[in-house]
């Protein structure tokens, strides 16, 4: 679960964000994720959903250090449209020990097809994820969410449990 604040005032709560993953990684370094988020905004009205899908790729560089990236496509559904988008990632991981990982930071620029339905949103993040066994982990998340003009719109603070198949 995230909370995403306005970016200058942490107190003004914008959207509370339900996201729902599984993901899976092969020895070869390709992995695979799908996930589905519902974005219910604090001043009401209706909620908004992604479904979204994703093929990438890490690879280690010199010790704890690795690189990843990957491309995807996505739905996103709203009461005035429903359209697909694409969305590209870049990161940068740090295996802290065998039990905790820092994902320094992960670029995200996602944009529909059409740029008529106005969905330029890149965004950079900064996860600690502790693993409490191969398939089971808890994670902290800071965000900052961007405007086609590269502003920012939104500060975000996730965490969660994550699971790989």
């Amino acid at each position: 679960m995230a909370s995403e604040r306005e970016p200058d005032d942490l107190d003004e709560l914008l959207n509370t964000i339900y996201k729902f993953g599984v993901d899976h990684a092969f020895d070869s370094g390709v992995y695979i994720d799908s996930t589905f988020e519902v974005e219910d905004p604090a001043e009401g009205g209706p909620d908004k959903q992604n479904l979204e899908g994703n093929v990438g790729y890490t690879h280690a560089l010199s010790g704890p250090l690795s690189i990843a990236g990957s491309i995807g496509i996505g739905g996103r559904f709203t009461e005035e449209a429903n359209f697909p988008y694409y969305v590209l990632r870049i990161g940068a991981d740090l295996a802290i020990s065998d039990r905790w990982d820092w994902n320094v930071v992960t670029f995200r620029y996602r944009n529909a097809f059409d740029a008529a339905d106005d969905f330029e949103t890149p965004r950079f993040t900064t996860k600690l994820t502790f693993r409490l066994d191969e398939r089971n982990a808890l994670f902290g998340e800071l965000y900052r969410n961007l405007n086609d003009e590269w502003e920012s719109t939104a500060t975000g603070i996730a965490g969660g449990y994550a699971f790989r198949f």
